[in-house]
């Protein structure tokens, strides 16, 4: 027997042994990625479950936000309304001669700079409710994309669990053909003797084996095949649901941006309804010394009456503005963590993502190995059939 020939008849053997534990180790490496992608899945399913939370009770905060805001914007209208009235009042005042100019002067200069400060607040309340409004439709949109990412996440784990089932039946079957294997390549070792004893049979059944083998590898190939296409549409999905995923995030810090813009347009607002229209409050002393008869009775009473409302509105519109503030600062801290659960939720993704890779990786190498052993298979099947031909 040329020794060439059963050199490499072994050579073939041993590669058929180590190519079928390889396949067996993918096999296994491809479990254990399986059950990674599922654990991290469960982790961001948990991390999108809070942040929904968050991102829902930001929502919540920021329709109540503009509600107040509206009533602010319609108090100072209100206001604005007012003080044009108490001009009416006012230029009626300084057409009686018994009403003291001066003092008449004094409550001008008020309402004049309540209505300055009336129209800065209005301007800064038209810009709030405008980044209200924004920020009420982003939270929106937020809102339903994570709804259906939290639907493609549990579509990604049935896809998950069907690849962790399928690598567990592939361990079976890798661990099953690697046995079947390994103990081929032990009865190829006995060729030699096999050949010198004109053992016939022997070598026709180890041939017949070998085919066996091939023809399992051939399953293993095919079965790989699918398994690698499967494998290749949730790596698809993944990066897919990767990029949905950087896009949230991206919207959760652009909104956070323009929350922040608004809460420092608030923050001028409350400076103006704090210090200027409290500059007002005190109007009612000043009407109060103007001397008192029958003549401008009706007048002064309704300047009184325009002004009291007025100091109400003040004090309300104030009350409510501290109100809005403190919420706008708590409200800030959600949206802050609402972007840091995002950055933390993103990140369960990027591992996603890593371990799909390999996993892919994984489920790619019993393609080749299997190919590998078809070839290797027929190899020792045709040498044997050979090697029983030259025996006759």
């Amino acid at each position: 027997m040329d020794k060439k020939k059963l050199e490499l008849l072994y050579g073939k053997a041993d590669e058929f042994g180590a190519i079928a534990r390889k396949v067996n180790e993918s096999s296994k490496r491809r479990k254990e990625h399986s059950m990674e992608i599922l654990k991290i899945i469960d982790l961001s399913l948990n991390i999108g479950e809070e942040l929904n939370r968050k991102l829902q009770k930001v929502a919540d905060a920021n329709l109540i936000q503009r509600n107040q805001d509206n009533i602010v914007s319609s108090t100072c209208r209100v206001l604005k309304t007012n003080m044009e009235k108490q001009t009416e009042l006012i230029n009626e005042l300084k057409s009686y001669e018994v009403a003291a100019p001066e003092i008449v002067n004094e409550i001008q200069a008020k309402v004049d700079d309540l209505k300055s400060a009336i129209d800065e607040a209005m301007e800064n309340i038209r810009e709030i409710i405008e980044y209200d409004n924004v920020i009420i439709l982003n939270d929106s949109l937020i809102i339903m994309r994570k709804k259906y990412q939290q639907d493609s996440i549990n579509t990604l784990k049935r896809l998950a669990n069907i690849s962790l089932e399928d690598s567990e039946k592939a361990i079976g079957g890798s661990s099953s053909n690697l046995d079947r294997g390994l103990k081929m390549v032990r009865k190829f070792k006995e060729v030699e003797k096999l050949i010198e004893k004109n053992r016939r049979d022997d070598l026709k059944e180890l041939a017949e084996e070998a085919k066996k083998g091939w023809t399992i590898a051939a399953e293993v190939n095919k079965s790989s095949l699918s398994q690698l296409e499967f494998a290749e549409k949730v790596k698809e999905y993944t990066n897919r649901f990767h990029e949905d995923s950087k896009l949230i995030e991206q919207m959760v810090v652009d909104k956070h941006k323009i929350f922040e813009q608004n809460l420092q347009i608030i923050t001028v607002l409350t400076v103006i309804l704090s210090i200027k229209f409290k500059k007002y409050l005190d109007v009612g002393n000043i009407i109060a010394k103007i001397e008192y008869n029958e003549k401008i009775r009706n007048t002064l009473n309704n300047l009184t009456i325009f002004a009291d409302i007025a100091c109400k509105d003040i004090n309300d519109v104030t009350r409510l503005n501290y109100d809005m503030t403190d919420s706008s600062h708590m409200n800030n801290e959600i949206e802050h963590e609402a972007v840091l659960l995002t950055k933390k939720e993103l990140e369960y993704f990027d591992r996603i993502r890593e371990e799909v890779e390999k996993m892919t990786e994984a489920t790619a190498y019993p393609i080749e190995g299997s190919a590998k052993n078809i070839e290797n298979g027929r190899f020792l099947e045709d040498t044997l059939k050979e090697i029983v031909e030259e025996m006759k």
